[in-house]
């Protein structure tokens, strides 16, 4: 019942055979380096995923103090309803100090930020402009951003005044961060 294949039937199959074994090989080999590359970059993350963490309890002294340093020293919001109030006298006082006069001034409900799921402070916010001397306006910022204040620009939009060059006109949000509740 087998009969012989003839010369030309065994050289059609024989390269059909052999494209079936390179296009095998190909999709095998391709897949085989997909995965060489997704591992290799998993590799590389988790390397430097351990080399963070290394580093962090490296240093793990140092972030409890400041872990201490900030639960000792970082306001509580008492008062939602005050706090806004209280900050925009804050920036009144600050400007007054450097001639700059906050105008428009619009206070905000306090919200929360959380951090890895949990609260990690509470923020009031105030939104104002200023129009003052380029100097005034540098010293303003500085004077407003110590780290003991906890306060932070949370939009800042600067440009030179349109009537009068020598002034500067900004647009802030300024909010005051309060320790989790």
């Amino acid at each position: 019942m087998s009969m012989q294949m003839t010369s030309r039937e065994r050289t059609l199959a024989t390269l059909v055979g052999t494209l079936v074994a390179l296009l095998v090989t190909f999709v095998l080999g391709k897949t085989f380096l997909n995965f060489q590359r997704q591992l290799t970059r998993q590799i590389e993350d988790k390397t430097t995923t351990l080399a963070a963490m290394r580093t962090l309890i490296s240093e793990r002294t140092l972030w409890e103090q400041r872990d201490q340093w900030l639960t000792q020293i970082q306001p509580k919001l008492d008062n939602a309803n005050s706090a806004g109030v209280a900050l925009l006298d804050k920036v009144k006082e600050l400007g007054q100090a450097r001639n700059l006069t906050p105008t428009e001034p619009v206070l905000s409900v306090p919200e929360g930020g959380k951090t890895a799921g949990k609260a990690a402070y509470q923020a009031v916010s105030v939104s104002f402009n200023v129009k003052g001397k380029w100097e005034d306006l540098v010293n303003f910022l500085y004077d407003v951003q110590t780290p003991v204040n906890f306060l932070v620009f949370e939009k800042a939009t600067l440009q030179l005044d349109k009537e009068d060059k020598s002034q500067v006109s900004g647009s802030f949000k300024l909010a005051k961060w309060f320790a989790a509740q």
